[in-house]
């Protein structure tokens, strides 16, 4: 994910993850994505698409990898009782299976 610097928030969405959205969204926009938010652990992500915006949530260091499997580990669970969670929670991996994201709408 070297494309400008994600981590700052500045440039595209890394191209790894537009392919990865692009598998389950065809019609996202990824190359018109803006930076949502920055924080200590991702960069978030504004992805307009026909059937609802994305967001994605971008690591910035390793360490936050886990946060995001935790949070989406949390958001299912959550679900199950009957919380509200963000409508399409997942992770995003690249094509080698390695978590490259979380997703949500």
């Amino acid at each position: 994910m070297t494309v400008q610097d994600h981590r700052r928030g500045t440039g595209e969405l890394p191209s790894e993850v537009a392919s990865a959205l692009r598998r389950i969204d065809a019609r996202a926009q990824v190359a018109h994505a803006e930076v949502a938010g920055l924080g200590w652990d991702v960069v978030a992500w504004r992805v307009r698409s026909v059937g609802g915006d994305w967001t994605v949530r971008i690591p910035r260091h390793a360490e936050a990898l886990g946060t995001l499997a935790g949070q989406q580990r949390l958001g299912a669970r959550l679900a199950s009782l009957g919380f509200p969670v963000p409508r399409d929670h997942r992770l995003l991996t690249d094509r080698r299976g390695r978590l490259i994201a979380g997703l949500y709408r």
